[in-house]
């Protein structure tokens, strides 16, 4: 049970690469134990780990429910597809009265030192009080490291 989401920030979850010429369509993260409560944004994207552009976002999910120590997918607006292997963020921004707690790893111990090291691989973004995702070709903010990084997967 890490942290819970910043309301209407930018979350980047690193550390995933995308093969060349495997097409992603869908991005699931997993809540914990607190479940969304009245949200307005739910959406999920890819971004470019080292000019941290955006590459694919998915549709607004709004104010569908996301219950507690559920996976939530959303399917990207368009299916991202690299030509050669693309080193990329998962990302999330959710807007909420009570964002959820995401299933993960803590970094702060033993079993995971080391992990948060350059490049970074979890944090929040200079993008905060955000209404959406930013688009696609965008560039996002720069990346604050956390002690947390979610389980996350593209698909």
């Amino acid at each position: 049970n890490l942290s819970a989401l910043a309301s209407g920030t930018l979350f980047a979850a690193g550390g995933c690469v995308i093969p060349a010429g495997h097409t992603v369509a869908t991005i699931t993260f997993l809540s914990a134990t607190t479940a969304l409560g009245t949200g307005t944004v739910q959406q999920f994207g890819l971004v470019d780990a080292d000019s941290l552009a955006v590459l694919a976002i998915t549709n607004d999910d709004t104010s569908t429910a996301w219950a507690a120590n559920t996976a939530k997918t959303l399917t990207l607006a368009s299916p991202y597809t690299p030509a050669q292997d693309k080193a990329v963020y998962a990302t999330i921004v959710v807007a909420a009265s009570t964002p959820p707690t995401l299933r993960g790893a803590s970094l702060g111990n033993a079993a995971t030192a080391g992990l948060l090291t350059s490049p970074k691989l979890a944090g929040n973004t200079a993008d905060t009080s955000l209404t959406a995702h930013p688009a696609v070709g965008a560039t996002i903010g720069a990346i604050t490291a956390t002690a947390d990084l979610p389980f996350v997967a593209v698909g």
